[in-house]
Formats: C-alpha cells, structure tokens, sequence
C-alpha cells in the first residue's frame, strides 16, 4: 500500500526529494513515474513528446499529512478504478497551480487548474491529468476522515475550481508558497499544526459554498447529510432498505436517488461502501480479530459469500487476505 492509506508507508521517507535532471535520458520516465507512484498510487504516466522527462518534487509526510511541490513537462498522467482499487488509497488532495497549466479531468468534470487556482481530488476515484509545458503544482494531501470530519459533503466539491473570488483563496496560495520555502526545516509538531491549519483553510472556502455543481442548494445537501447519518447508525440492520431510509426520512426513494447522485453514486452503493469499510475496519483490528464470517454479519451482510465477492471486488484482494496481513 502506498502513504497515507492509513497510516505513513514505511517505504516512502518522511522527507523525499527527486530531480531527474542528471539521470540518463533514457531513465528520467521511470525514475519520475516511480517517485509519483509512491507519493500518489498507482497510475500511468506518459511524457508527450521526446525523450526523457525532466521533473523535480519535494516532498514531505506523516501518518495524517502530506505536503508535494512539483514541476514538470508536458505529461499526461491517467489513474484508473482499477488503479484505485488496487491500492485501496483513501485519501483527499488539495491542488494548487503555482505555475502553467494542468488539465484534469475528475468525477465527471474537466478543470484547467492555473496559478492562483485550487481543486480538490478525490484519490480513491479515478482522474486524469494532462500537465502543460513548465507546471508547477503544490499539493495538500490528508486522510480522508480529516476533511470529512470538518465538511461531511466535501465529496461534491471533488473535481471542480474552488471560485477564485472567495478571499481566503488568496490566503490559501500564500500560505502554500510560504510553505513550500522552508517544509523540511519544520519540526514534526510544526508539520503537522502547519498542515491541519492549511486543511481549515480549505474547509472555510468550502463551506457555504453548496452549490458548487449548480444542482445542489443548502436544503438538499442538509438531507443528503441526514440520510448518510440515518445509514450509519443503522449499519448494522441486515433488513435496511432503500424503501426503509426513504421513508424515515420522509421522501420518495426516487427523490433520495436524485440526491446521492449529486455525489455521483447511489443510496445502495453508499451503503455497501460503508458497510465494506467498517468491515475492513474490523479485519485490521489488533488481535483478536474475529473470522470472515462474524465480520460480516457483523457489518451488516447477511451472506459470507457475497461479502467476499464484493470485498475483493472493492480492495482487490479477499477478506481472507487481509486477516492474514501482518
């Protein structure tokens, strides 16, 4: 598994820096492409012209953390579903141009993402990303439950430009690029309040700004928020319909599907991806860890086999492998 996870990657230094500027030509793309694989998940990555790439990244990290500066050439970049399913990545990072262009193209939205502009990407879903001649690009990476914890429906601002007239977008930039100055000199506790501080920013430009897809008003996403609560404290109910949370919640289940597909997905996929990770929750616990069979029911399944089958689909390897993960 690749940083941030869950926790920090052992393989990945606190602080890492490459350039591949006095590399072989011929060695410059896979060195690159093996750096960004490290700090980001698996991808493919192609140069666009010529030989070689030129690129150069710094990088720093913690268990909750990251903080990447990079420049480059024209490049494309393409992480695909069964990219993220493999490295099970669960993870938001913060895009901030610095310098030239970058086109990414991420939950059904295209962005040109320029100096001064921020978008935020959802990195268990896939993304594609054609980088212009001279990038730059700083980025703010953090586990996922810290962002949701503070703006629980920050997944429907995922693919689109933070609107450049909010004035802590301003603040935002410039605290990066005083950041980017001196990131390796700052203590770990610093890293980190330095960090966090950096994420409330984010979450200030966020909030209030609910209609970012130009579908979505306050009174919706205040329902959508209500119909992901009513799902998780009733996680457990094996008999939990669609039918059973609509009416609850005092709508149609037509109207409820309408709004989970603001966030591109639907109430029973939102509900099989909560239970599959409370699930894996449970298989990672420390010992005593409980069998295959107890950890669904005890997730909400009601039929082992199925659990299997959509756990392996989803993480890409069986429940069984995990228990057996170190």
């Amino acid at each position: 598994m690749n940083s941030l996870t869950n926790s920090c990657n052992a393989d990945v230094p606190r602080m890492l820096s490459v350039s591949t500027s006095g590399l072989d030509p011929r060695l410059q793309l896979d060195a690159w492409e093996d750096a960004v694989v490290k700090l980001h998940g698996s991808l493919r990555f192609e140069r666009k012209n010529g030989l070689g790439y030129l690129g150069r990244l710094r990088a720093r990290q913690d268990a909750n953390f990251q903080f990447v500066e990079f420049e480059g050439n024209t490049a494309s970049s393409t992480r695909t579903a069964a990219h993220a399913a493999s490295d099970a990545i669960h993870r938001f990072e913060i895009m901030v141009g610095v310098a030239g262009e970058c086109v990414v193209q991420h939950c059904g939205n295209r962005a040109l993402l320029t100096p001064g502009r921020i978008l935020l990407v959802d990195m268990s879903k896939p993304h594609a990303m054609t980088y212009g001649e001279g990038v730059s690009i700083a980025l703010i990476a953090c586990n996922r439950a810290l962002l949701e914890g503070r703006l629980p429906d920050v997944s429907s601002a995922c693919g689109l430009l933070l609107p450049v007239e909010n004035p802590i977008a301003s603040v935002l930039h410039a605290y990066v690029m005083g950041v980017s100055q001196g990131v390796e000199r700052l203590q770990d506790h610093q890293f980190r309040y330095t960090m966090a501080q950096m994420l409330d920013l984010v979450t200030l430009m966020l909030d209030g700004q609910t209609d970012l897809r130009g579908q979505a008003n306050v009174t919706q996403l205040a329902l959508l928020r209500r119909l992901k609560q009513h799902i998780h404290q009733h996680l457990l109910d094996d008999t939990l319909s669609i039918e059973d949370i609509a009416r609850a919640n005092s709508i149609s289940s037509r109207y409820m599907q309408k709004l989970f597909r603001l966030e591109g997905t639907s109430p029973s996929d939102y509900l099989l991806e909560a239970r599959l990770m409370r699930a894996r929750a449970l298989l990672k616990e420390s010992p005593p860890r409980q069998s295959v069979a107890s950890v669904a029911y005890s997730s909400g399944f009601t039929n082992a086999s199925h659990f299997s089958t959509a756990y392996k689909r989803r993480f890409g390897y069986s429940p069984r492998d995990e228990l057996l993960q170190p």
